[in-house]
């Protein structure tokens, strides 16, 4: 049996090239990561843009049914996405409205949503359907409506995030009696907060809205 001189041995990686290959490995992950989310945001972009110009279209039919646009109960309720709070009483109303299936966050309305569609109203957007009791125990998700802790059905972005929404209160003279709350001079508002991870009102963050008034 030959020795091989210790000279002669396979070198090993130095620290620093150990160093070297897992900080590039980790770049390229963070690239991945990156790209993965950018284009996971501009198809979530793309499909709440789409699904606002549907809930326009069907308060639109609403009004010309009802006499006006509807107005949301139970504005302060929330729901929780991803351990973040968001108002869900509009995003309530919405899948209310567009399917017929309750009215109970509806202003004037007293029946609650149980699944059926035209249970309580006409459907304006037949595209819009809640979870069916398997798809619920198989925890399968439907791509604009969600269900809240309370078991209601609320409308959702791309991002899975409740739909924001509220209802000028105009008096005889036009005048908005909740110009605190209200972002437009539109009958009525619905925004999603896009890609920020906090729902937030600041001038800066609103840069990031998706909205009934300038969707682009």
């Amino acid at each position: 049996m030959q020795i091989r001189p210790l000279h002669a041995l396979p070198k090993g990686f130095t620290l620093i090239e150990v160093m070297t290959v897992i900080t590039i490995i980790g770049m390229l992950a963070a690239l991945s990561f990156g790209g993965f989310k950018l284009a996971n945001d501009k198809s979530a972009k793309k499909n709440t843009i789409s699904r606002i110009a549907g809930l326009q279209l069907g308060l639109e039919s609403y009004k010309t049914d009802n006499g006006e646009y509807p107005e949301a109960l139970g504005q302060e309720d929330t729901t929780t996405v991803k351990d973040v709070s968001y108002n869900v009483g509009g995003a309530r109303m919405l899948y209310q409205v567009m399917t017929g299936d309750g009215d109970t966050a509806i202003k004037g309305g007293g029946t609650a949503s149980n699944g059926t569609l035209g249970s309580s109203g006409r459907i304006y957007w037949e595209e819009v359907t809640p979870p069916t009791q398997k798809e619920i125990e198989a925890k399968k998700r439907k791509p604009m409506v969600d269900m809240h802790e309370d078991g209601t059905y609320f409308m959702i972005d791309g991002w899975r995030k409740p739909f924001q929404y509220i209802k000028a209160l105009k008096d005889r003279n036009k005048r908005i009696s909740n110009e605190d709350l209200v972002h437009s001079n539109g009958d009525y508002e619905i925004w999603s907060y896009g890609k920020l991870e906090q729902p937030s009102e600041e001038p800066e963050a609103q840069k990031e809205w998706i909205t009934s008034w300038g969707a682009d």
